[in-house]
């Protein structure tokens, strides 16, 4: 028993499977280093769309070897956000405006499931006092009624933080999954939000005090959620979750009508 003990604790503390857990790790978090830069060099316009993507090319520009670059190509491949065929290899997509609304569509069919599953199933106290304080903050920011640019980046990592919770909450890997599919298009990210749709739609929007219309709506939207969520009022709760998406599709359509985009 002794000499059991013995062994179990050598192998335990052995420096040469400490050394491989070591060397395992360090390979894993450079991948996911290296797939999130890639990722953003390419949703960010780094890489023009329809762009051969050459492994030997990004590891020189990322300064890394070329297997994690070929590990992230495949990951971003399932990802949606590049391309594969056997002739030209991996290829930057292009994103198109059916793209975006079809994305919305899809994303606010799957958060409002995941709004009806958390109301009747339940949502944990631990993850609804965190989605309460992200609402908490969200309303002291209009209320303190000093809007910038600044103040409205802010206000949309709140947003963030909210439906992720919620997202999160459901532990349904592949609802997770799907959610994240939808969020590729570089159109639905930070930058459009704060430079194009704010922007552009508070031109004819109404305000109040200076902070726009929708930003408001957003805020009401999201409490009335949790509240429906926490009474345990399901259909509520999910038809508020799919109204609420599907307004961001209309005011980026009413946004990008009064662009050049």
């Amino acid at each position: 028993m002794i000499q059991k003990n013995m062994k179990k604790s050598m192998e335990i503390s052995s420096p040469r499977k400490v050394k491989q857990k070591s060397i395992e790790h360090d390979k894993s978090s450079q991948s996911k280093t290296v797939l999130t830069s890639l990722r953003d060099l390419i949703l960010s316009d780094g890489i023009e769309a329809g762009s051969r993507l050459r492994a030997a090319a990004l590891a020189d520009k990322l300064g890394v070897s070329r297997t994690p670059i070929r590990n992230a190509l495949a990951v971003l491949e399932s990802e949606g956000v590049v391309d594969y065929s056997h002739n030209c290899g991996y290829t930057a997509r292009e994103f198109g405006m059916q793209d975006t609304l079809d994305a919305i569509e899809v994303r606010a069919s799957i958060e409002a499931l995941a709004a009806r599953i958390l109301a009747e199933r339940g949502l944990p106290a631990e993850i609804a006092r965190y989605a309460n304080e992200q609402l908490k903050a969200g309303r002291d920011v209009l209320d303190a009624n000093d809007w910038s640019d600044e103040v409205e980046s802010i206000w949309y990592n709140l947003n963030f933080n909210f439906h992720r919770a919620l997202i999160r909450a459901t532990e349904n890997r592949y609802l997770i999954k799907v959610i994240s599919f939808t969020l590729v298009s570089p159109i639905l990210r930070e930058g459009f939000k704060t430079e194009i749709l704010s922007t552009n739609n508070n031109e004819n929007a109404k305000k109040i005090e200076d902070i726009p219309t929708h930003i408001w709506e957003s805020q009401i939207h999201h409490e009335r959620l949790l509240k429906a969520i926490l009474a345990g009022e399901s259909n509520r709760a999910k038809n508020i979750m799919f109204e609420h998406v599907m307004l961001s599709k209309d005011r980026i359509v009413d946004a990008l009508a009064n662009t050049n985009l």
